[in-house]
This record gives structure tokens, C-alpha cells and sequence, in this order.
């Protein structure tokens, strides 16, 4: 059979596994799915439903890797005062879809030529053409910042 000493072993592992789990705080599940976001936030604000939209600076930052934003109509600046750095961070693995109306349950219903989603760096809105856009931001939107460093062999 098992020696003393195998037993003892398999105990200690046994109590370091039972130890972690019970020091270890819970988390809360997150299930990935779709943020919702409109030009200005409804119900809770909490991203989690078009009746709750947050703004799309919102559904950004609480973005995970593989969630969906969904974007309703609208016009949306990255800052709602006059911070010229302020951007659209854009993040790995979370797509962000404009053109919904804001009652979608689907993604193939939006319809992006009839619900136009404009990201403006125009923070006075009174842009035209290439004049009056000293206050706009540097950069409306900024990509995403790979996961690893890029590194090159020579």
C-alpha cells in the first residue's frame, strides 16, 4: 500500500490546497458580454443593458478582454470638458460596434447608415472644415496596446 511517509505527502498537499482556498478572497464572476453605451447614461449607468447605458468612456475602462460595446446614435467625445489629451482608448480583445437606434437585442440589427455614430474630437462643436479647432483633441481615438512588448530578432 502507501508508505507513512507518501501519506504524509499527499496530506500536506492536501492542507496547502484547503489553506489557499480558504485565504484566497472570492471574486465575483464576470461573464463576458456587451456593454451598451449612449451619448449621455440612462437608468443605472452601469453598461449593462440599453434601459442602463453608460457612456461610451465608461464602457471602455470597465471593458474585459472579449466584450462587445455596443454603441447607440449619436455624437461622443472623448472628454466632456477641454483636456485636449483626452482619447478613446480602444483595448485588446474588446470590439466596439456603432449604428444601433438603442433597442437592439442583436447585434446584426443595427443599422449604421440610419443610426450614424460620430467620435468627435470637436470639444466646442463648432468646427468647419479646418477652422475653429484649436481646443480639439490631439487624438480621438488611440489603438490598442499590444499585450507583450514587441520585440525584434536580429
Amino acid at each position: 500500500m502507501f508508505s507513512k511517509k507518501t501519506i504524509s505527502r499527499i496530506c500536506s498537499v492536501l492542507f496547502s490546497m484547503v489553506f489557499m482556498l480558504a485565504v484566497t478572497p472570492p471574486q465575483a464572476a464576470y461573464a463576458m458580454g456587451v456593454r451598451y453605451a449612449k451619448p449621455a447614461t440612462s437608468g443605472t449607468g452601469d453598461c449593462s443593458s440599453w434601459a442602463n447605458a453608460c457612456i461610451l468612456q465608461t464602457a471602455l475602462t470597465g471593458a474585459l478582454d472579449g466584450d462587445e460595446i455596443w454603441v447607440a446614435a449619436g455624437t461622443y467625445k472623448p472628454t466632456t470638458g477641454t483636456e485636449r489629451t483626452a482619447t478613446f482608448q480602444l483595448k485588446n480583445g474588446v470590439a466596439l460596434y456603432g449604428g444601433f437606434a438603442g433597442t437592439e437585442t442583436a447585434r446584426t440589427q443595427r443599422a449604421p447608415t440610419l443610426n450614424v455614430t460620430t467620435l468627435s474630437g470637436d470639444l466646442n462643436g463648432n468646427d468647419v472644415g479646418f477652422t475653429n479647432n484649436s481646443e480639439n483633441v490631439y487624438h480621438v481615438v488611440t489603438g490598442a496596446r499590444p499585450a507583450r512588448p514587441w520585440t525584434a530578432s536580429l
